[in-house]
Formats: structure tokens, C-alpha cells, sequence
């Protein structure tokens, strides 16, 4: 059987008829011809995103090498708005310019913010909360032989979330490899295109690049954590309160997925000493989507006045930010540093931030 053929299998097998009749090995099986870590395969691409980030609407052209070894990928920013670095003047510009590639750069914090290649992540959930339209198999011209595709379409059952249109290679070996994804809106006035990914036609490269070493993660270690009831005894003997949205008021379709105990070095402080500090996450899925819950006691850098809120009491949120369809939203809860970020409509993700209640 062709291998076009094997992925279009493992799209269709996302209808919760066909996925009833799957085993979890054959369902796991076909689930990374769909899913693709770009760290897994040796290549070098240039990629265009156009998207908005906080109100304005931004252009740019990054260069991605990835080593093959699922850890060594590295991101450079080449154009942003049509302009490299060194043909910009404008001091106010070059400084965004030099922000965007420094956020690009990091290679995980700051960076999911602008390179979340959506793909499921549990079929039995997406089967529940999707629809999956295969749309065309075609060669794409990525390459100078071509690049065989598929094309698809994922539809949320709930219209609070966005919807895609995927285009991914069919390759031996780098199945799901994304090279196109459009992600769509629907609002009062209709549907909006909130962000397009593509990969530059002649740019994709098959051969491991020479010398590329991921920037130092500042990540120290990560735990898994089984159940609610270890991580609430973890985090008390660290002092911190955790707070998750009560029960009925994330949207529909949402699970908790998984929850990770991290250390992580900052200079985020007075002194501007490396310190390491304990954050919580927590990751809600509905097999393509996530809502993520960080959550950790603040440093001594947080500005007086900083918004937050009592426990029970309302009051403002800080540090919003917005690409596309993305919100990132930090408060202060009780002594805690939440920040949230999901892509699901305004209203639903206000009423997240209203619903928190102590682990």
C-alpha cells in the first residue's frame, strides 16, 4: 500500500466510527503519520508565518534546522514585514525585529507563542470533538523533485476553537511532516484567517545540517506527576497554592491530560542572581487543542500594584498577549503566578479566569 494511501487512513481513522473499531496499537501506530515532532527528522527549511500578534499584523520569514536527534533544532529569523536586519533603520523597528528573533530563538517558553504546528495529540479525544475532511493528494513543489501531500481539514464540534486546513508530507519516514497549516476563526461577522504557516517553495532540505545546537534550555528538569492528589502534597511542601478551574467551566471536549512538576533557572529577580524555582503545569486537551495552566510563587520582580486576585474576590488580569487566535494571560491569584494560554474564544477564556478555585 502506497504511503499516501496509509496517511489518508490515518486521518479518516479520526471519525468515531472507524476509530471504534481500531485497537489502541493500530490507533497509536497511525497517529505519528499524523503527528510530527520537528526535532525528529534531519532537514533545514524556511518557513513564512503571517499572523497578528497584540493588534498588529506581522509577516515574517524564520530558517529551521533540526539535527534529527529530538532535542539539537534551532530557529533564525531571517525577515520580518519583507525587511532583514541589516536593511532596517528605524530604531523602534529593529528593535522588534531583534524581540521576535530572540523569542524565536528560545526554542520553548516564549517561542510556543508563535510556532504551534497544531496536530492531534490523543485520537480517542479528537474522534469526540473533530470532524476531518480529507481534502486532496497532490506533489507540492517544496522540493526540486516535489514533495508528495495530503491535505485536510479539522473541524471542532464546538465553534468556541479554531479550525484547520493541514497540508503534510506523505514521505517515507517524515509522514505528518507539516508544510502548510492555515488556522481559521469563526466570529459574528464570519470566518477570519488568523494565521498561515508555509514552508518557501525550493527551501526544504532532507540533509542533516552541519553544526546546530539548540540554545541552552533553561529547564532544569520535568516531572510527571500521576494525580491530583500527589501534586497538591508536592506543592504544599513547596509552599505554593494551586488553583484550577472548577468543574463544568472549562468548554466542552476538555480533559486533563497531563501534569508536570518543572524546575527552572531564572534571572527573573532583584539581585538578577540565577535562581531555580518550582512551576506546575498543567495541560487540558481535546485532542488537537490545549488549554495549559502554569503556575508557581512569583519572584520578587513583580511591579507594585501588579493585577491580580483575592482568593474569591475578582479583579484585573495582567499581562495579556495575543498572536492569532492565541491569548496568554498572567495574574496574581492568592499569592500565586497563574498564567493561562489557549486558543478558545474570548468569552469562554474570561470565564476560565473567573472559575478558579484552590487544588
Amino acid at each position: 500500500m502506497s504511503r499516501p494511501r496509509d496517511l489518508l487512513r490515518a486521518v479518516l481513522i479520526a471519525a468515531p466510527l472507524v476509530a471504534a473499531t481500531c485497537d489502541k496499537n493500530a490507533l497509536t501506530d497511525l497517529a505519528r503519520k499524523v503527528v510530527f515532532d520537528l526535532s525528529s527528522v534531519g532537514f533545514t527549511a524556511d518557513r513564512r508565518f503571517t499572523g497578528e500578534y497584540d493588534g498588529e499584523r506581522v509577516d515574517w520569514v524564520e530558517r529551521v534546522k533540526s539535527a534529527g536527534d529530538r532535542k539539537n533544532i534551532v530557529v533564525e529569523l531571517l525577515k520580518r514585514n519583507g525587511r532583514a536586519r541589516l536593511e532596517i533603520t528605524d530604531p523602534a523597528e529593529l528593535a522588534a525585529f531583534d524581540r521576535l528573533a530572540g523569542q524565536l530563538a528560545t526554542g520553548g517558553g516564549p517561542r510556543v507563542l508563535f510556532q504551534r504546528d497544531p496536530g492531534p495529540d490523543d485520537l480517542d479525544r479528537m474522534s469526540r470533538n473533530y470532524h476531518v475532511t480529507v481534502i486532496e493528494l497532490r506533489r507540492d513543489p517544496v522540493t526540486k523533485a516535489g514533495e508528495p501531500t495530503i491535505t485536510y481539514r479539522i473541524d471542532p464540534v464546538y465553534e468556541d476553537r479554531p479550525f484547520y486546513v493541514l497540508t503534510v508530507s506523505t514521505a517515507r519516514g517524515r509522514e505528518g511532516f507539516p508544510i502548510e497549516c492555515q488556522e481559521y476563526v469563526k466570529e459574528a461577522f464570519g470566518v477570519r484567517l488568523a494565521s498561515r504557516m508555509v514552508v518557501v517553495e525550493g527551501s526544504l532540505d532532507w540533509r542533516v545540517p552541519s553544526n546546530v545546537q539548540a540554545p541552552q534550555s533553561p529547564t532544569v528538569s520535568r516531572l510527571a506527576i500521576d494525580s491530583l492528589a500527589n501534586v497538591r502534597m508536592r506543592a504544599e511542601r513547596n509552599r505554593t497554592a494551586l488553583f484550577l478551574p472548577k468543574d463544568g467551566s472549562l468548554p466542552p471536549g476538555f480533559e486533563l491530560a497531563s501534569i508536570e512538576e518543572v524546575k527552572y533557572r531564572t534571572e527573573a529577580n532583584v539581585a538578577r542572581v540565577a535562581e531555580t524555582i518550582t512551576l506546575y503545569r498543567f495541560v487540558y486537551s481535546d485532542g488537537v487543542e490545549k488549554i495549559i495552566f502554569i503556575e508557581h510563587v512569583p519572584t520578587d520582580t513583580l511591579p507594585p500594584g501588579f493585577p491580580g486576585k483575592g482568593a474569591g474576590s475578582s479583579g484585573d488580569v495582567a499581562l495579556i498577549a495575543r498572536f492569532g487566535s492565541i491569548t496568554i494571560a498572567s495574574l496574581l491569584h492568592a499569592g500565586t503566578l497563574v498564567t493561562i494560554e489557549s486558543r478558545v474564544a474570548a468569552d469562554r477564556f474570561e470565564s476560565m479566569l473567573d472559575s478558579l478555585v484552590r487544588l
